[in-house]
């Protein structure tokens, strides 16, 4: 419900949440909601050894980036920055895995994080604060909070 209420620009979901894993959040969000939420971008977080696994179920989902945990607050900047960079090249190799992007920065933004680890939570919030000051965040603690 918070989904269809609220307007959000960004979901950040962790693969490793418990009850239903952060694909499996993707990819009911992209089924059940209405086109609007399924535009809205998302980077997933992940442990380096489930890249394997996760690698063709992002492109299938429309993920919009991934950043493998522990979380460095300059890959995260890097890659929120990215997809709303307005100066963005049009060299094929900047756009690494084809990942699509939009074209403002918004930092009146709504992101919502989807973390079961109260302290990644907590890093990713302030990692997330420290570089877009004035965006607000909505916390989810499980996947099943997330969809709700």
């Amino acid at each position: 419900k918070l989904l269809e209420k609220s307007k959000f620009d960004l979901l950040i979901v962790d693969y490793r949440i418990p009850y239903m894993d952060g694909l499996e959040i993707i990819k009911k969000i992209r089924e059940k909601f209405p086109v609007h939420i399924n535009q809205i971008p998302v980077i997933l977080l992940h442990n380096i050894s489930d890249d394997e696994i996760i690698i063709n179920e992002i492109k299938k989902l429309g993920v919009n980036g991934k950043i493998i945990k522990p979380v460095k607050s300059s890959e995260l900047f890097r890659i929120i920055k990215y997809m709303y960079s307005k100066k963005l090249s049009t060299n094929p190799d900047n756009q690494k895995d084809n990942f699509p992007v939009l074209n403002k920065i918004d930092y009146k933004a709504r992101i919502l994080i989807a973390e079961d680890v109260a302290m990644n939570m907590l890093l990713v919030k302030m990692i997330v604060l420290k570089n877009f000051p004035g965006i607000q965040i909505i916390e989810a603690r499980n996947g099943e909070e997330a969809l709700e």
